[in-house]
C-alpha cells in the first residue's frame, strides 16, 4: 500500500547522462545539499529533480534476470539468446547456451515496454531487471559510480559523479550525513525520488520488509496552476523478489518507443491517437496517468513522494535503499539514506 505525491518542480536542461535518484529523506549522494534549484532570463525558475548534484549517477549496467551479477561492462538494448553471455551458478554460460529468458514473474497489468510483443527483436524485456523484480543481480545497494566497473571500456558520455572515480562502490566512498531523518517506530516515512529518462519498470524500498501506507496517489503542482489529483496506485507483490515485498510500477507512460535494432526497428503505442500528446507525436505505450505526466527523456520535472510504513519493533540506524529495476534497459539504479528510527 503506497501514498504518492508527484511534486512539479520546473527541471533544468538535461546536461547529465542520467536517469533517476531517490532524494527525500537526504541521500548520501547529494552531501546534504538541497535539490538545485534557479533562475534563468525571463525568470522562470528551474529545479533538477532528476539528478541533484549527480545523484542518478549511481547505478550499475548489464543487470540481467538470471545471471549471477551485473556485467558492469554496457546495456545489451535488444538481447537474444544468441548474443546474451553471462556467469549462472558461477559458470560462463557461452552466447546461443544461456537458458534465456527465465520465466517472467512481473504481472502482466504491471509492464511497461513493449507490451504487445511487436519489435522484430523478439520478447527483450523478459531479460531485464523489472521482468522479475528485485530478481536480478545489483553490484551494491548504493550504486556503482558511473553504472559502469573501473575496468570496463566505457563510452565517452560516461561519467561518474564529482570527485568519484568510474566503479567505486557507493556503499564504501558514500558517507553518512552527520543528520539523520528520524522517524517513529510503527509511523510513516516519507521518500521521493526523480526521473530523468523514463526507462519503465518500478522500484522498491529496502530497510526490513516495508508496507506502503495507502492504494492512491496524489498529484500536487507546486505552482499552485491544477487542483490535486487521486490518482490510482499499482502495487506488486506477486512475482518480486524477497518473496511477497512490495514493489511499485513506476507510472508515466513512455513515448512509443524504438522497440529494436537500428536496421530493424518498430514503434509501439497503446492506441493510434488521432490527437497524441505533444512530447509524443507517436503516442504512449500505455495511457498517460493525468495530464502531463508522460514523456522519456523529456519528462515532467515532478518528485515522486511515497509514505512508507515503518515496521513497529524496529529501533536504531538504519539505511534506506531505493532500487529501481528497468523495464526497457539492463540498468538498476540505487540510492541510500540513512535514518534513525526511534520509539
Amino acid at each position: 500500500m503506497l501514498t504518492r505525491l508527484l511534486s512539479l518542480l520546473l527541471s533544468a536542461p538535461d546536461l547529465i547522462a542520467g536517469h533517476g535518484s531517490m532524494a527525500v529523506p537526504p541521500p548520501r549522494g547529494m552531501h546534504g545539499r538541497p535539490i538545485e534549484c534557479f533562475t534563468k532570463k525571463g525568470g522562470k525558475r528551474y529545479c533538477n529533480a532528476g539528478c541533484p548534484e549527480e545523484n542518478c549517477l549511481w547505478y550499475q549496467v548489464g543487470c540481467m534476470v538470471g545471471c549471477d551479477d551485473c556485467s558492469l561492462e554496457g546495456k545489451q538494448m535488444w538481447p537474444t539468446p544468441a548474443d546474451v553471455q553471462c556467469k549462472r551458478n558461477g559458470s560462463l554460460v557461452p552466447p546461443g547456451k544461456t537458458p534465456f529468458p527465465i520465466p517472467r514473474t512481473v504481472p502482466a497489468e504491471a509492464r511497461s515496454w513493449n507490451l504487445k510483443l511487436r519489435s522484430p527483436a523478439g520478447d527483450f524485456t523478459a531479460y531485464m531487471p523489472w521482468a522479475s523484480p528485485g530478481a536480478s543481480p545489483v553490484a551494491d545497494p548504493c550504486g556503482v559510480a558511473s553504472g559502469f566497473g573501473a575496468s570496463a571500456h566505457t563510452p565517452s558520455y560516461v561519467h561518474a559523479p564529482k570527485g568519484y572515480r568510474v566503479g567505486e562502490l557507493g556503499s564504501r566512498v558514500l558517507e553518512p550525513l552527520p543528520t539523520k531523518t528520524v522517524v517513529r517506530a510503527g509511523g510513516t516515512l516519507e521518500t521521493g525520488f526523480g526521473v530523468k529518462v523514463n526507462h519503465g519498470g518500478g522500484y522498491s524500498f529496502r530497510l526490513h520488509p516495508l508496507a506502503f501506507a495507502s492504494p492512491n496517489h496524489t498529484v500536487s503542482f507546486v505552482d499552485g496552476s491544477r487542483a490535486n489529483l487521486s490518482l490510482p496506485a499499482l502495487t506488486v507483490s506477486r512475482g518480486t523478489t524477497p518473496a511477497r515485498s512490495q514493489w511499485r510500477e513506476a507510472g508515466g507512460g513512455a513515448a512509443a518507443a524504438r522497440l529494436a535494432r537500428e536496421d530493424a526497428w518498430a514503434w509501439e503505442a497503446a492506441e493510434e491517437a488521432e490527437d497524441p500528446p505533444p512530447r509524443c507525436p507517436t503516442g504512449t505505450q500505455f495511457a498517460v496517468p493525468a495530464d502531463d505526466l508522460y514523456g522519456y527523456g523529456d519528462l515532467p520535472p515532478v518528485l515522486v513522494t511515497d509514505l512508507l510504513r515503518v515496521p513497529a519493533g524496529l529501533r536504531g540506524d538504519f539505511v534506506l535503499s531505493w532500487r529501481w529495476d528497468c523495464e526497457q534497459t539492463d540498468q538498476v539504479w540505487s540510492t541510500c539514506a540513512d535514518v534513525t528510527i526511534v520509539a
